[in-house]
């Protein structure tokens, strides 16, 4: 740890550590930290005025005060708790729940600032490119902020304007992410099915997606063209001539949150209508386009006064592929119709981890956890039980599905808890159930299996054009004597290093035993210079060997091995 520490001051980040260091322990965290010994960035007079601050805090419960930290901490935390409340095969559920209410409103920044990026960014006065511009953001979120504007010819937009410097701060935070997966990998017990760098690496990828704005509005164009057809949702158009990597110029829309259940019911709006239209829409995104809205939460929804869902923010989107889809669809209706081994089957072929399952156990784990629901009628179903009891039971058999099912989960979750906020009988599986039977059967139709025929037998030809060409390598280097095999150990590394600790420790007690026998003699043979009828090379050797040994001692307290 010490290294650590030391590693830390030289780096230009360090200020940013301990602010970081300093909501934790403000939030009741100081225990963990101190586990690691992370707590002694702080100074000593900070660490126990923050500790009369944690114990206001320490009436809520752990997640709650986990959410609290990550939105104080700024926009790069908010963003990666968000992320990691799609993540069931991670967390507890309690936790995702709260990291579900992050907000993502923040302070706006000036409307100057506004300005200078959007003239920077379109190479326009902005004089030339609108006729009127409200300076005072409609909105302000972590990321971005929007202004409504109305162009030359008339038209009403909204311009979405990236925050000033928020790249820069990004990177920066992502530079301590990945310090902070280092150095659990080397010090936490792996206990996740993903490498701590690895979620660092996702985490980056997808805050870049939601940085980069002309890939949102490529987005949103895309979802305009799937739904250009239909009556019941509407996307707004994009204006690409004013729309850049840090602007998105739109339609405005005039409509009303989707949750505000009365003044729907105001407008004249059926919200019962409005929840199955939303829902058939979801279902449209993924067993259709397989390209869906990853964050559909209430203040990313409008409904505009004739019934229109208009759907905003397309920065966290969802792809799937043909394969997905049908197995997906395959496990819907294996719980619908309680078909535990349909069930089990879908979810060993969905696991992303090359490691065997017990089939027999996991068979009479989904067979119980279906007979829960037995004679539970389709019509009283939650999916929001269902998909959490599913959960469970993929962590207990070490199951890791593919990071987009979980997006799917957590849109079908948002979605029925729009659609009961609107409609309290609404039910998720009445509707749903028709919609993906139909959808399945369709696609496995005949074109289904000529393509998956064509596939495979494209796949089968591809391997058995490569088997000359590996031959070949193969023989080449076994005549070249170059054949070389790799043995990997796994889990084995804190053995190792507290082999290499222990040894070490014993070479510093063998030194230390040698200088005190060496010493020894030297003061009995009288060997060298003598004051007061004592060997002072001998008497040199002693000291030398008591400071070594209280250095040896301070060393194992430090480390709580005794």
């Amino acid at each position: 740890m010490k290294r650590l520490l030391s590693k830390l001051k030289k780096i230009r980040h360090f200020s940013r550590y301990q602010q970081l260091v300093t909501i934790l322990v403000k939030y009741g965290f100081e225990d963990a930290l101190n586990r690691y010994k992370i707590s002694r960035l702080l100074y000593k007079k900070s660490r126990v005025l923050l500790r009369k601050e944690s114990k206001k805090q320490m009436h809520r419960s752990s997640a709650q005060r986990i959410r609290l930290a990550l939105q104080e901490m700024g926009p790069t935390f908010i963003k990666f708790g968000q992320m990691l409340s799609t993540r069931f095969d991670l967390l507890p559920v309690h936790v995702i729940e709260e990291l579900q209410k992050l907000q993502d409103e923040v302070e706006p920044f000036s409307g100057v600032q506004c300005v200078q990026i959007i003239e920077k960014e379109l190479g326009l006065s902005l004089n030339d490119i609108f006729a009127e511009f409200e300076n005072d953001p409609r909105a302000a979120a972590s990321l971005a902020q929007v202004h409504k504007a109305r162009t030359h010819d008339g038209q009403v937009v909204v311009i979405k304007v990236q925050r000033p410097d928020i790249q820069k701060q990004i990177k920066q935070d992502i530079e301590i992410l990945k310090d902070l997966a280092d150095w659990t990998v080397k010090h936490v017990p792996n206990r996740m099915f993903i490498h701590p760098s690895e979620l660092v690496s996702e985490f980056e990828s997808w805050i870049q997606d939601e940085l980069d704005f002309k890939q949102e509005a490529r987005n949103m164009y895309r979802f305009g063209e799937n739904f250009k057809n239909d009556n019941t949702l509407y996307v707004p158009e994009v204006f690409w001539q004013y729309t850049s990597g840090k602007v998105i110029t739109m339609t405005f829309v005039e409509g009303i949150r989707i949750d505000h259940v009365e003044s729907l019911k105001k407008a004249g709006l059926d919200p019962g209508i409005i929840a199955n239209n939303g829902t058939i829409a979801a279902l449209r995104q993924i067993f259709e386009h397989r390209f869906f809205h990853g964050d559909p939460h209430p203040g990313n929804i409008f409904v505009t006064f004739d019934g229109k869902i208009v759907p905003i923010d397309f920065g966290l989107v969802g792809r799937l592929d043909q394969s997905m889809v049908m197995l997906g669809g395959e496990l819907l209706m294996g719980i619908v119709n309680r078909d535990s081994d349909t069930v089990s089957q879908v979810l060993i072929r969905l696991n992303r981890l090359d490691t065997d399952v017990n089939e027999n156990a996991m068979r009479i784990d989904v067979y119980n956890f279906l007979d829960r629901y037995y004679g539970v009628p389709a019509n009283q179903l939650l999916f929001e039980h269902l998909f959490y009891d599913l959960v469970n039971l993929i962590k207990t058999h070490n199951i890791q599905l593919p990071r987009n099912l979980y997006l799917v989960g957590k849109a079908l979750l948002l979605m029925e808890y729009l659609a009961r906020k609107l409609d309290e009988n609404f039910n998720l599986f009445t509707v749903a159930e028709p919609y993906v039977d139909s959808v399945i059967r369709k696609k496995m139709g005949p074109s289904f299996w000529a393509e998956q025929t064509k596939q495979s037998a494209q796949d089968y030809a591809g391997v058995l054009l490569d088997v000359p060409r590996t031959l070949k390598k193969i023989m080449r280097k076994s005549s070249s004597g170059n054949i070389s095999v790799t043995l990997q150990h796994q889990g084995l590394t804190d053995l190792m290093n507290e082999i290499g600790r222990s040894s070490n420790r014993l070479s510093f007690s063998l030194i230390i035993a040698s200088l005190i026998i060496g010493s020894s003699l030297i003061i009995r043979t009288g060997m060298g210079p003598v004051v007061w009828g004592v060997s002072i090379v001998g008497l040199v050797g002693y000291i030398l060997a008591g400071m070594m040994g209280l250095l040896l001692l301070l060393r194992i307290w430090r480390s709580e091995q005794f």
